[in-house]
């Protein structure tokens, strides 16, 4: 649950990484996974939540607010498991700023139609199917962390590679 929205039967939002020892650390992926979890939010309330506006600006807020418009269509949602793995804290700027990194295997999470339920291609038609995703984060001064760039590899690329 985030921002007061429930996740669906059917719908798994799995993040499978230890959180890190350090409280900045902590907080820094707690960031994240609130920018990813108010993301799939605002896909499958068909925008009516809009959580995310507080969690991605940059161009992470484009991409998440692109994908909820792909499925703000009543007709139109998503199924399956999304697995987010291996995410570390790769650097800390200041204690101002951050960088992180995690594997993402949406190979078993789908957009399908809610008439029918039948399977209408991938979540996420723009990324591939698994893929390094990097992001880099701003802190706030009340000491939360939100999104503010996000970079995608594929898993054949160099630095997808750690995701194989």
């Amino acid at each position: 649950q985030i921002d007061g929205f429930t996740f669906p039967a059917g719908v798994s939002i799995d993040f499978t990484s230890p959180a890190p020892a350090d409280g900045v650390g902590r907080a820094i992926v707690a960031g994240y996974q609130n920018y990813v979890l108010s993301m799939w939010a605002g896909v499958l309330s068909h925008g009516a939540n809009t959580g995310y506006t507080n969690q991605a600006a940059g161009n992470a807020l484009t991409f998440v607010t692109r994908e909820v418009a792909r499925y703000r269509s009543a007709g139109l949602t998503v199924r399956g498991t999304v697995t987010y793995s291996g995410t570390k804290v790769t650097n800390v700027y200041f204690g101002t700023g951050a960088s992180l990194v995690t594997c993402v295997d949406a190979a078993a999470f789908h957009g399908v139609s809610t008439e029918t339920g039948a399977k209408v291609g991938p979540a996420l038609p723009a990324r591939p199917a698994r893929y390094l995703e990097e992001v880099a984060e701003a802190r706030r001064s009340d000491g939360t962390w939100f999104v503010n760039r996000s970079v995608t590899y594929p898993t054949a690329s160099a630095q997808g590679a750690t995701c194989r």
